[in-house]
């Protein structure tokens, strides 16, 4: 009897792919976070630890009584709504699964992007706040390469500014995304570019309502601008017509982060967060890290580098806005020796430079080298 051999058995081949790297982007977008966090702690810890930080008074000028009323009604609202949001998007995240999800991460990643507020001056004095808001000072002064004079008198408002980051931003960033979603599912059909653009045109009408409000009602100026860029050039309502440009493509720019995930939920920056080898805790902080540097670096480039490129040479400041104390408090005009704006003078750098004085004068600072004239040889 012939037995058949067995059929040799079929050897599985396997092939040994590299390893993907895909983990990277989440480390990287960390890792510029991690830069911005140094950076901030060391100028923000530098204020407020070497002895800067102080109260920015009023001066000699009465603030009207509806300008009083809107800032403290702010105060309370934007107060309340930080309050609100650690509630809602980290207390009770935490609560139910004691970890925080995408709005809790994004409530302390927009904490992050407040030293970059007093950016838009950084070349130039052209913004204010009212010094009536509950402020100690600014940290301006200690940010590298800093140019505009006496930033340390830059009041930044405490309970308002914090409260546009992480109350109004969050809450309107997350409305709009969702207000997005809910556009794509009524109309399947919709592209995505045609929606951004519509988008934008929206934030841009949003960003004019509130903001001429807010300007009108005396919480903040536009002091130094073009005045062929602006409207109401004379009036301490002036309003550059720039201002909801740069503000809608910010808006958009942090929109677009938060919205479009994969179908884990997590956002561009995230990706590769589950080849990371660490365990959840760690990847919470990597997320948190990854999202806070994408909001850093998305303010710097689509706000604070552009407008700083239109404040060069600003006109003057309209003597509307000069004559308030509560809105000059020690920048510039009457009591410095820097001058609120001009275009016809060089801008002043806050340093031991010579420069022109508020009336006009040529003021020589203590130590400043006065240049001669060196005879030709002959």
């Amino acid at each position: 009897m012939t037995t058949a051999a067995p059929a040799p058995s079929a050897v599985a081949v396997r092939t040994v792919l590299p390893q993907r790297t895909d983990s990277l982007p989440v480390l990287w977008w960390a890792a510029v976070r991690v830069l911005f966090t140094g950076f901030a702690l060391y100028v923000q810890g530098r204020w407020l630890l070497g002895g800067d930080a102080h109260h920015v008074a009023t001066g000699v000028t009465q603030v009207p009584t509806y300008t009083r009323i809107s800032v403290r009604a702010h105060e309370v609202v934007f107060g309340l709504g930080i309050v609100a949001c650690f509630w809602v998007f980290v207390l009770r995240a935490w609560r139910h699964h004691r970890r925080l999800g995408l709005p809790g991460l994004l409530f302390f990643a927009f904490f992050t992007v407040w030293w970059q507020d007093p950016l838009f001056n950084y070349t130039t004095t052209g913004f204010t706040y009212n010094s009536y808001f509950l402020n100690l000072g600014g940290w301006a002064a200690g940010i590298p390469g800093w140019g505009s004079p006496n930033g340390k008198e830059f009041a930044e408002p405490l309970i308002w500014d914090l409260g546009f980051y992480v109350f109004l931003s969050l809450v309107g960033c997350l409305g709009f995304s969702a207000l997005m979603r809910k556009a794509q599912a009524r109309w399947p059909n919709l592209r995505t570019g045609p929606l951004l653009v519509g988008l934008f045109f929206v934030i841009m009408a949003i960003d004019f309502a509130l903001e001429f409000f807010w300007v009108a009602t005396g919480l903040y100026a536009y002091a130094g601008t073009h005045d062929s860029l602006t409207l109401f050039a004379g009036k301490p309502y002036r309003f550059p017509v720039y201002e909801p440009v740069l503000a809608a493509q910010l808006f958009l720019g942090w929109i677009c982060l938060i919205h479009f995930r994969d179908d884990s939920g997590q956002t561009f920056v995230e990706r590769g967060l589950h080849r990371v080898r660490t365990g959840e805790r760690g990847k919470q902080w990597l997320r948190f890290f990854a999202i806070a540097g994408a909001l850093n670096l998305i303010f710097l480039f689509f706000n604070n580098v552009p407008v700083n490129v239109w404040q060069h040479h600003i006109d003057q400041w309209p003597t509307s806005l000069q004559e308030r104390s509560y809105m000059t408090h020690g920048l510039c005009g009457q009591g410095t020796t820097y001058p609120c704006g001009g275009t016809n003078i060089a801008i002043p750098r806050g340093g031991k430079e010579i420069h022109v004085g508020p009336d006009g004068s040529l003021v020589i600072p203590p130590g400043a080298i006065v240049p001669q004239t060196v005879p030709l040889a002959r």
